[in-house]
């Protein structure tokens, strides 16, 4: 799933629920919602969280990647304003 193109036009997207959706792969990153404060991706098949996926979602405070096949995630340090996050 290639995530850059199909959210452009939601620039002001605040919460977004991809879960159950089967989704092994997530490509491009969020860069086309800077204000997404909520992300669920959880129960889906996902290996990987490429590293900077999230790099311009400054406002995300909620991150859920539970019941995925996720082996290694790095590069979160640019969410600041993380409060919470399931793996």
């Amino acid at each position: 799933m290639d995530v850059s193109k199909p959210l452009s036009p939601y620039s002001f997207l605040v919460l977004l629920d991809i879960s159950m959706n089967k989704i092994q792969t997530v490509k491009g990153g969020f860069d086309s919602c800077p204000n997404l404060r909520s992300l669920t991706m959880s129960d889906n098949l996902i290996r990987e969280i490429t590293p900077f996926m999230f790099q311009k979602c400054k406002q995300l405070r909620m991150l859920n990647l539970d019941i995925n096949q996720i082996t290694k995630l790095q590069n979160l340090h640019s969410l600041t304003n993380l409060q919470e996050l399931s793996v």
